[in-house]
């Protein structure tokens, strides 16, 4: 398995990634009518200058890149997060809107592989925050 890092960095290389802060996360089936995939599935989300998140998909066993499963979700809509721990290593994170609307993904974080997407994941917290969009306890 190809650690975080290098799936990134591999995007970088290619000239494949689009935005900044990339975070390597996994797309999870749910019933919030933004994006629900049938099965979990891996992506790297960054963060364009537009404030869209933009996520590149990557396939779960070999993290190859598929580029004609992209997707963009603009944060012009997004009211609040959430952060729901999963277990000691995943948290989930929803994103929702006013309209009841949400989007679900799950991220590893605390593991020395996972530095970087925790790091940039704080970032785009943080300009989530700067548009006004409210972190929500559970």
């Amino acid at each position: 398995m190809k650690k975080y890092k290098d799936i990134t960095l591999q995007l970088r290389v290619n000239r494949f990634l689009h935005g900044e802060k990339p975070c390597v996360v996994k797309v999870i089936p749910n019933e919030g009518k933004i994006f629900s995939p049938k099965k979990p599935q891996k992506f790297v989300m960054t963060i364009l200058k537009d404030n869209k998140l933009y996520f590149h998909r990557i396939s779960n066993i070999f993290n190859d890149y598929l580029p004609a499963e992209d997707f963009r979700l603009s944060l012009d809509k997004i009211k609040a997060y959430t952060i729901e721990p999963q277990n000691k290593l995943i948290n989930r994170y929803t994103l929702s809107t006013n309209e009841g609307l949400y989007f679900q993904f799950d991220v590893v974080h605390g593991t020395k592989e996972s530095y970087e997407t925790d790091h940039n994941l704080e970032s785009i917290k943080s300009v989530m925050r700067s548009m006004g969009i409210k972190e929500e306890k559970v």
